[in-house]
C-alpha cells in the first residue's frame, strides 16, 4: 500500500499542474472547453488525494509498522480513534490532510462559480490549481508519511502523551479546514485583478466562503485554548505562544475583512482594503504554516524544523510580492466611487474596527516575529512575552467595546436626530455596572471597572437591537414575541447570528478581563484525608488511585470541593508516566462553577505515605469566556445555515417593514440555498433606523439597502439593493 500512496501523490502532482496550466491558457485565449478539463483535473486531484490519505488512514489502523509515519506517531495500546487521529499528528500526515481537504475545496469552488461568476472563474482556478500544486509537491518531495523502514518493528513509538486527548481528534482538523476556505477567497481576489473585473462582483462569493472559514478557523481556536486549558497544567488557556498567535492572525484580518466588504456594496468604498485583505489573510495563512514547520520559533504546538519551511517562505514572498504588484497595477481603478461619510456614522464605526482589528494583527504579528528577527540580526534572542501582548491587547479591548455598543445606536451617513434618547438606556446600564464594579474592586482596579461599565453598555444596546428587530417581526403579523423572534431569526440570520456574534465578543472581554484582574493560586501539600482552606473553597484529598500498564502509569488523586460549608463536587488530578516519555504529563482537575473554575495540578505525590503536593488556581469569570466564544460562533453559524426563503406575500397586501428587509435566497459554497453573510448584523430596523428612514443597521446586506437619492440603489455588480425590486 505504500507504493500506492506513492502513485497517488504523483498523479496528485500532474493533476494540479494541469489544472493551473489549463486554466491560465484558458483565461488567456477563452478555451472553454480547455477550463473544462482544469475542473475535471482539479477533481482527479481531489479523487487520487482521497486514495493517498485513506490509504494513510489504513496503515495506522492496521497497525502497518513497516511505514515510518505510522512507527512514529502510534502504537498497539492506541484506541481505534487516537489511532485515526494520528494521520494529523505529525508534519508528513498533517500536510496530507491539509492538501486533501483543499484539493476537495478547489473542486467545489470550481464548480460552484461556473455559473456564478464565470468571468472570474479561468482565473480562480487556476490560482487553486497552483495552490494545489505547492501542496501535492510537498508531500511527494519534502514530507512524504509513506517512507517505509529497513526493519519492522513490534509496536510503534506512541502519540507524544500531551496529544492524547479529546482536543487532537478535533482541533487540528478545524484548523486545517479554515486555513484551506481561506484559498478560494485569496484566489477570487486574484482572479478579480488580473480580470479587471473590480466592480465587487467577486465579493459575493468571497463573502461566503470567508465566513464559513472564519467560522471552522475560530472554532479550531477555541478548541485548542480549551485543550491547553485542561491538559498543560501551567494554568491558562492561552499563552501568547507563537503557534497560537499565527493561528489568530488570518482570523483577525477575515474578521476585519467581513466588515469592510459592507461598505464596498454598499458605497463602493475600501476596494482595496477589501483585495488586500483578502490576499494578507492567505499570506498570514501561510506564513502561520512556515512558522509551524521552519523550527524558527520555539512552541510546545510546534514540530521540528522541516524542509518544508523554505517552501512556505518562497510561497509566502510570492503572495505578498504578486498581491502587491497587482494591486498597484489596478490601483487607478480601485479610486472610491464615493467618499464615505465623515462625523459619527455606520460607515465611520466600520471604517474604525476595521483599523482597529488590522492595527492589533499588526502589533501581534510584530511581537512574534521580534524574537526571530533579532536572533538573525544578532545571534541572540530578545523575548517578547505576555506582558506585551496584554499592554496591545488592553486599549483594543476597550475601544472595542465602545464601538460595539454605539454600533447599534448610530446610523448611516449620520448618527441621527434620535441618538440622545436611544443612548440612555445603554448609558445608565454602564454606570449602573461601573458603580457596582467600583464598590466591590475597591477601587484597586480601574481600568478592569471601566471594562465591565462598557460591557453593560455594549450587551445593552447590542439587546436592544435584537429586541427591535423581534418587535418589528411581531407587528408585522406575528402573533407572539416569541414566534416574532423566530420570524426575525429565519428572514434575517446575518443580521442577527451578527448581534449574536458581537454579543459572544462582549461576554468573551468579561470572562477575559475578570480572570486576568482577579485570578490567584496557591500551592498546598495535603496527606489523605486532611483538608486545606484556599480562598473561600475547603479541598479534602480523599482519595489517591494508581495504575500500572504496560505502556504507561498513571497516578489520580481525587479532591472534594466545597464552598462556604456547601458540597460543590469532586475533581480529579492526574499525572502520566509514558513509556516513551522521559517527563510526565499532566491532566488537569477543574471543577467549572458560575462564578469561577477551580483548577488544580497535581505536582508531586508519595504514594506509600499516601500524600501529594497541589498547584490550585481560582479562575473567576473564566466560563464567560467559553460563553462568549461559543456565542461568537453560534452567531457566525446562524449566518451559513441554510433558511428558508420566507413566503410571498400577496402583491395587493401592505408590505410588512420586516419583507422589506427578508434575505433574498443566496447560494452557498456547497450550492445550497443560505445567505452568504459574514458575523455583521443584518435585518429588521434598529431604533436608529426607525428614527432615519431607510437606513440601515451595521452590518446590513447592503445588496437591499436603497440609497436616498430616489431611484432604487443596487450594489456594485447591479443587484437590487431591495427585497421588492428584487421580486
Amino acid at each position: 500500500m505504500p507504493e500506492l500512496g506513492h502513485v497517488a501523490r504523483a498523479l496528485a502532482v500532474l493533476a494540479s499542474l494541469w489544472a493551473a496550466g489549463a486554466a491560465a491558457v484558458a483565461a488567456r485565449r477563452g478555451h472553454t472547453a480547455l477550463l473544462r478539463s482544469a475542473e475535471a483535473a482539479l477533481a482527479a486531484t481531489f479523487v487520487v488525494l482521497s486514495v493517498a490519505t485513506i490509504l494513510l488512514l489504513l496503515l495506522f489502523l492496521g497497525r502497518e509498522f513497516e511505514v515510518e509515519y505510522v512507527a512514529q506517531y502510534s502504537d498497539r495500546s492506541l484506541s481505534p480513534v487516537m489511532t485515526a487521529s494520528a494521520l494529523w499528528a505529525g508534519e508528513d500526515g498533517s500536510l496530507l490532510f491539509w492538501a486533501w481537504v483543499l484539493a476537495g475545496t478547489s473542486s467545489l469552488a470550481a464548480r460552484v462559480h461556473r455559473t456564478r461568476d464565470p468571468g472570474l472563474q479561468p482565473v480562480m482556478v487556476a490560482t487553486l490549481g497552483a495552490a494545489l500544486v505547492v501542496f501535492s509537491a510537498l508531500t511527494l518531495l519534502a514530507s512524504n508519511p509513506f517512507t517505509r523502514l529497513d526493519f519492522v518493528p513490534s509496536d510503534g513509538a506512541g502519540l507524544n502523551p500531551m496529544l492524547l486527548h479529546w482536543g487532537q481528534i478535533l482541533h487540528p482538523p478545524a484548523t486545517f479546514v479554515g486555513y484551506a476556505l481561506f484559498t478560494v477567497p485569496f484566489a477570487l481576489a486574484i482572479a478579480a485583478l488580473i480580470s479587471g473585473r473590480l466592480d465587487g462582483s467577486w465579493l459575493r462569493g468571497a463573502r461566503a466562503w470567508t465566513i464559513h472559514a472564519w467560522l471552522w478557523l475560530g472554532i479550531g481556536i477555541v478548541l485548542g485554548a480549551r485543550w491547553a486549558y485542561t491538559e498543560l497544567g501551567w494554568g491558562g488557556y492561552w499563552a501568547w505562544d507563537p503557534v497560537e498567535n499565527v493561528s489568530l492572525l488570518p482570523w483577525l484580518t477575515a474578521t476585519a475583512w467581513l466588515h469592510t466588504v459592507v461598505l464596498q456594496q454598499r458605497r463602493g468604498a475600501l476596494r482595496v482594503w477589501n483585495l488586500a485583505l483578502a490576499i494578507a489573510t492567505f499570506a498570514l495563512v501561510i506564513f502561520a504554516t512556515f512558522l509551524v514547520r521552519s523550527g524558527v520559533a520555539a512552541s510546545v504546538h510546534a514540530f521540528a524544523e522541516s524542509p518544508a519551511g523554505v517552501w512556505f517562505l518562497a510561497v509566502i514572498v510570492t503572495v505578498v510580492v504578486a498581491g502587491a504588484g497587482l494591486l498597484a497595477w489596478r490601483l487607478p481603478q480601485l479610486r472610491p466611487r464615493r467618499r464615505t461619510a465623515g462625523g459619527l456614522s455606520r460607515e465611520s464605526l466600520l471604517v474604525l474596527t476595521t483599523g482597529l482589528l488590522v492595527a492589533y494583527t499588526v502589533a501581534i504579528f510584530w511581537g512574534t516575529i521580534f524574537p526571530v528577527l533579532t536572533s538573525a540580526v544578532q545571534g541572540s534572542e530578545v523575548s517578547v512575552g505576555a506582558p506585551f501582548f496584554d499592554a496591545v491587547s488592553r486599549p483594543v479591548g476597550v475601544l472595542m467595546l465602545l464601538l460595539l455598543g454605539l454600533g447599534p445606536l448610530v446610523a448611516w451617513r449620520s448618527a441621527g436626530t434620535g441618538l440622545r434618547r436611544a443612548l440612555i438606556a445603554p448609558t445608565i446600564a454602564g454606570l449602573v455596572a461601573g458603580t457596582v464594579a467600583g464598590v466591590l474592586d475597591g477601587g484597586a482596579n480601574p481600568l478592569t471597572v471601566a471594562v465591565l461599565a462598557l460591557v453593560a453598555f455594549a450587551g445593552v444596546a447590542i439587546l436592544g437591537d435584537l429586541w427591535a428587530g423581534a418587535r418589528a417581526a411581531q407587528r408585522g403579523g406575528a402573533r407572539d414575541l416569541h414566534r416574532a423572534a423566530g420570524r426575525s431569526l429565519a428572514r434575517n440570520p446575518r443580521r442577527v447570528g451578527g448581534a449574536l456574534a458581537h454579543l459572544g465578543i462582549v461576554l468573551l472581554i468579561v470572562g477575559l478581563a475578570v480572570d486576568g484582574t482577579y485570578r490567584d493560586d496557591a500551592r498546598i501539600e495535603l496527606e489523605q484525608g486532611e483538608t486545606a482552606q484556599v480562598g473561600p473553597y475547603a479541598l479534602t484529598f480523599t482519595e489517591l488511585a494508581t495504575e500500572e500498564g504496560f505502556t504507561r502509569s498513571s497516578v489520580a488523586a481525587t479532591l472534594s470541593v466545597a464552598r462556604s460549608g456547601t458540597d460543590r463536587g469532586e475533581l480529579t488530578a492526574e499525572r502520566y508516566l509514558e513509556g516513551n516519555m522521559e517527563e510526565p504529563r499532566t491532566e488537569v482537575g477543574v471543577r467549572s462553577l458560575v462564578r469561577e473554575d477551580v483548577y488544580v495540578v497535581l505536582e508531586d505525590v508519595d504514594v506509600d505515605a499516601p500524600a501529594a503536593g497541589f498547584h490550585v488556581n481560582r479562575h473567576p469569570g473564566v466560563l464567560w469566556l467559553w460563553v462568549g466564544s461559543t456565542l461568537t460562533l453560534l452567531g457566525g453559524l446562524l449566518a451559513v445555515l441554510p433558511w428558508r426563503r420566507p413566503e410571498r406575500r400577496d402583491p395587493a397586501a401592505p408590505a410588512e417593514r420586516g419583507d422589506r428587509d427578508a434575505d433574498p435566497t443566496r447560494a452557498t459554497p456547497a450550492g445550497g440555498s443560505a445567505p452568504a453573510g459574514g458575523p455583521t448584523p443584518d435585518g429588521p430596523p434598529t431604533g436608529a433606523e426607525r428614527r432615519e428612514g431607510p437606513t440601515r443597521g451595521p452590518g446590513s446586506d447592503p445588496s437591499r439597502t436603497p440609497e436616498p437619492a430616489g431611484a432604487p440603489a443596487r450594489d456594485e455588480a447591479g443587484a437590487p439593493h431591495s427585497h421588492e425590486e428584487a421580486r
